[in-house]
């Protein structure tokens, strides 16, 4: 199962990518279906309210060096859970509406982005870490995780 929600959750990136490559954006307070992939994310825990549902904070940055911290969850469990989510990170706070996840599926929560210099490739030395905590609120019941990353190479600056 870890593989497979690694792999599902590979796919945001190209929904963080267009996010971030279009200005500074929040997606929350709406989840999204996962649809691209994730490089820098923490391991993904099991929520203690829910066997099987699994969540986890990724950083995503664009090409721009627009960097924000994404909640990522999964439902393996069996059974719809009722969620909602909290992004608190170096680029700003958000919440995620309360939502339904139906079992089997796989939705992420965008946080706010802004522009961080050190993710630029010419600011190599210096590069984070950056990110914050994700929280999933699960049946009521919230668990809070970290979510920070070095962002190093990821792009020559916007000039």
């Amino acid at each position: 199962m870890r593989k497979t929600f690694k792999g599902v959750a590979a796919g945001a990136a190209l929904i963080g990518a267009s996010v971030l490559g279009s200005g500074t954006a929040v997606a929350a307070p709406n989840w999204q279906p996962v649809a691209g992939p994730f490089y820098d994310c923490e391991p993904a825990v099991e929520h203690p309210a829910a066997p099987k549902v699994r969540f986890q904070g990724c950083l995503v940055v664009s090409s721009l060096g627009k960097a924000q911290v994404v909640l990522v969850a999964n439902n393996f469990s069996g059974k719809p859970v009722t969620m909602s989510g909290r992004i608190v990170s170096d680029f700003g706070s958000a919440d995620c509406n309360e939502k339904t996840l139906p079992t089997g599926t796989n939705h992420a929560c965008y946080g706010p982005t802004d522009v961080v210099e050190d993710c630029w490739e010419w600011h190599a030395s210096q590069g984070g870490p950056y990110g914050g905590y994700v929280t999933l609120t699960v049946n009521g019941v919230p668990h809070q995780v970290k979510s920070s990353a070095v962002c190093l190479n990821w792009g020559e600056p916007p000039f």
